[in-house]
């Protein structure tokens, strides 16, 4: 195992604990429901794909597919949540479900929703970057099979229904039903990529 190997391992055991100390622990009553929405279900299989050392099929599957409504997700939620954070604009929920400013929050806890902000959507980015940089049939997945496929796929949607408040009690209805809809739709482009048409 070289050492750069063994950075990528380390790498995603580290950034995975922070992750889970962050939303577990640090952030669990300030972002209280939103800690279980989709986004932060699949960052943790980024970090899990780092500690396989970017080897298995199905995380590094669930990276590529996720990778693009990501960097949709930067444009609509990450970049104007700094927006709106520094105008001191409403950005979390708070009991009552009205949003909450973060100038009514401690430092220490500002700086962990900075920091959680900024570890959210930007790794699968910058891994599903790098992978379809180098090819997605032609080198990365090569000898894919479909049954590598539909477990990936099960990885992100059975835990979007048990646990994303949107799915589970139809909070902020409709949106859940767009990301599902939009989530299956993606799926279904993807597996046409990889099993059906020849591009």
């Amino acid at each position: 195992m070289s050492l750069a190997n063994l950075a990528v391992i380390i790498g995603g055991i580290i950034a995975l604990g922070f992750r889970i100390f962050l939303l577990e622990y640090c952030l669990r009553s300030t972002l209280k429901f939103e800690r279980h929405f989709l986004s932060r279900l699949l960052v943790y299989y980024t970090f899990l794909a780092m500690v396989a050392d970017l080897q298995s099929v199905v995380l590094n599957l669930i990276v590529v597919c996720a990778a693009p409504m990501m960097l949709i997700m930067i444009v609509v939620y990450d970049i104007p949540f700094f927006v709106r954070v520094k105008k001191g604009l409403p950005v979390l929920p708070n009991e009552s479900c009205r949003e909450l400013s973060l100038n009514s929050l401690p430092l220490p806890t500002k700086i962990w929703l900075y920091l959680e902000r900024l570890t959210l959507h930007t790794p699968m980015v910058i891994f599903g970057t790098i992978f379809y940089v180098q090819g997605l049939k032609g080198v990365v997945f090569l000898g894919i099979h479909q049954w590598q496929y539909f477990i990936a796929m099960l990885f992100v949607f059975v835990p979007f229904i048990l646990f994303d408040q949107r799915i589970l009690e139809k909070r902020d209805w409709p949106e859940g039903f767009w990301l599902m809809f939009g989530g299956v739709c993606w799926a279904i482009g993807f597996y046409l990529h990889f099993f059906v048409f020849y591009f």
